[in-house]
């Protein structure tokens, strides 16, 4: 599976495909990434994926905080939740900063999940433990700054699996690739972490943690356009998403 590869399953690189290519139409929408083995070759699926460039990864896990809040608040409202008490997100104690800020903006409690000598990465089990009708989304991250390991993504899937089989509100994934996500499909490729888990609904990368890139420079990208309010520029006639 690979962030950065071809779109076509015969791919040098067999996995996510991320498309190039700034625009404001619908027909030409910013970024784009699809499993390459869900691809049918006689169909431009691209159209259900959705995504764009930021200024960094930092603004790239704002926008995808704010995906997850805003989805969140459709479920809560649609059953009848009391929309006053504080939404929650679950996070490794390793978290980068940008969470914290996150949470300070828009007023959501983080739950963490402390890290241990005997637990270098994000406890699932503990994850799941934390969850209620109110949590947003669990954020796993690839790889935690401080540890050098990567947050077992697919036990994460798995258990958030059996927790909405019996759940009021379900709950997603949002993959904090920004330190991981252009290596490690090369590096270590059998791990599943990305949009081949039904749980990982967004996921954001930075482009200058290596290689000598200058300016500052990120990307979130969704799975499918739901996760989105789509919205019309009338001057541009032109579709956007927030």
């Amino acid at each position: 599976m690979a962030l950065l590869g071809g779109n076509k399953k015969d791919s040098k690189h067999d996995g996510i495909g991320l498309f190039y290519g700034e625009g404001l139409s619908e027909q030409s929408l910013p970024r784009y990434v699809i499993p390459a083995d869900t691809i049918d070759e006689n169909a431009d699926q691209r159209d259900e994926f959705i995504g764009t460039s930021t200024v960094g990864s930092s603004e790239a896990c704002m926008l995808g905080g704010m995906a997850a809040l805003f989805r969140w608040k459709q479920q809560a409202r649609n059953l009848g939740l009391d929309m006053s008490k504080r939404p929650n997100m679950i996070i490794s104690s390793a978290y980068q900063v940008v969470w914290e800020k996150f949470g300070v903006y828009w007023d959501i409690e983080l739950r963490k999940v402390t890290v241990t000598k005997e637990c270098l990465a994000l406890d699932p089990d503990k994850a799941i433990a934390l969850i209620d009708d109110y949590t947003i989304c669990v954020v796993g991250i690839m790889v935690l700054t401080y540890t050098g390991r990567y947050d077992d993504i697919k036990a994460l899937d798995a258990a958030i699996t059996t927790y909405d089989k019996t759940s009021k509100v379900k709950v997603y994934i949002h993959v904090d690739a920004a330190s991981g996500s252009l290596y490690t499909p090369f590096m270590e490729a059998e791990l599943e972490w990305d949009f081949h888990l039904d749980n990982v609904k967004s996921i954001n990368t930075s482009g200058h943690k290596y290689g000598l890139v200058y300016p500052g420079v990120g990307w979130v990208v969704w799975k499918d356009k739901a996760w989105l309010s789509i919205f019309n520029v009338q001057p541009f006639s032109s579709s956007l998403g927030p």
